[in-house]
């Protein structure tokens, strides 16, 4: 019986299921009561990265629940329309795809799926790893020719990873992490959102007071110098602007809304400043 999820790691930090976990996966799929018109879902004792999420109607794709690095729960979290994810090259950042915000949902995506699996779809140059994935390319003529990648693992149904497949996306000197509550009470709410550089040391972040008496909120951005290792100590800060907000809904969807707020604009001139206050940058560079 296969418990903890085992994995290949390749040099290139690519990930994939072993023989056994796929055989794993294959034998529960045949008996899911997911094959059945009409059975969305299916409700397990046990919560497993192979546990069968959902299969296709027609061409009986299956997506496993999966995990940070394979399946169902990695292709979303790191490709949903709200997202903080990305890929980290030697020079910088580039964020990851994303599906557009009504196609957002596994039962949109299906569909998609579906189109994209296809021999005709199937590509060879495009595959890095010919012995343990099949890569399928697509353009989709509802979406605007957008192109959808999906890779399923070699000689079986089993969906690795689906994606949209972006080009020449601009590379980000520095990556916006998840937000962070610093303090919080009845009054106010003190939320961080660091920035990282390609040494994955926190060089700014934005911070938000969010004053719920008040209906405002306030931006600033804070400027940090590593003390030690992960230890930071704030050198310097600037205000950026204050905002009126109507606080009618749960206070946790606004926090959800800021941590996924593109603040491209501000991260640029935020950029802009370091560059141009010579002072500032050496102490950053130190």
């Amino acid at each position: 019986m296969v418990g903890l999820l085992l994995i290949f790691k390749l040099m290139s930090e690519q990930f994939f299921l072993n023989k056994e976990q796929l055989e794993l996966v294959e034998r529960k799929a045949k008996f899911s009561m997911l094959n059945n018109p009409g059975f969305i879902s299916q409700i397990y004792q046990t919560k497993s990265p192979f546990n069968i999420a959902h299969i296709t109607a027609r061409k009986k794709l299956i997506l496993i629940e999966g995990d940070e690095e394979t399946g169902t729960a990695h292709f979303l979290s790191r490709h949903r329309p709200f997202t903080n994810t990305f890929t980290q090259i030697s020079d910088g950042f580039i964020r990851t795809s994303r599906f557009p915000t009504d196609k957002g949902g596994l039962f949109d995506l299906m569909p998609i799926m579906e189109f994209v699996y296809d021999e005709n779809h199937l590509q060879t140059k495009q595959n890095k790893y010919p012995d343990f994935v099949e890569v399928y390319d697509a353009k989709i003529p509802s979406l605007d020719n957008q192109k959808y990648r999906l890779i399923v693992y070699k000689g079986t149904k089993i969906v690795h990873t689906f994606f949209p497949v972006e080009r020449n996306k601009p590379v980000r000197l520095f990556q916006k992490l998840n937000a962070q509550i610093e303090y919080q009470d009845s009054e106010i709410i003190r939320l961080v959102i660091p920035y990282i550089n390609t040494e994955n040391i926190v060089v700014f972040a934005i911070a938000v007071l969010l004053k719920l008496q008040e209906g405002k909120e306030e931006f600033r951005v804070l400027f940090y110098k590593e003390k030690a290792a992960e230890t930071y100590i704030k050198i310097a800060e600037a205000f950026i602007k204050e905002i009126e907000v109507k606080y009618q809904f749960n206070i946790e969807i606004r926090i959800e809304q800021l941590n996924h707020y593109d603040f491209t604009q501000w991260e640029d001139k935020i950029i802009e400043h370091i560059n141009n206050n010579n002072e500032l940058k050496d102490i950053l560079k130190k």
